[in-house]
């Protein structure tokens, strides 16, 4: 499991799916599948795009790719905080 805070410091400048993506390349070295935990995705605007071409290429690679969740969320009622779990 990977876990990248977006809140952190090196990681406040992490705010366009582009380099989100080289964040996520740069953690992720080897092609085994990862869970990769990261808080305040909604810092990043468009981060959607991101984990659909997770998706795709991770649906390319599997023989089954429908049964398997690529990502979910989890919010807090009481702000604006989001955590996001990915697949790939």
């Amino acid at each position: 499991m990977i876990y990248i805070n977006l809140d952190s410091k090196p990681c406040r400048r992490v705010t366009t799916p582009d380099k989100l993506e080289a964040l996520i390349d740069l953690k992720t070295t080897d092609a085994e599948p990862k869970y990769l935990l990261i808080d305040e995705v909604q810092n990043v605007r468009g981060y959607e795009t991101v984990f659909n071409t997770y998706h795709n290429d991770r649906a390319s690679r599997s023989s089954s790719p429908a049964r398997t969740p690529i990502y979910s969320q989890a919010s807090s009622p009481r702000s604006s905080r989001v955590a996001t779990s990915i697949v790939i």
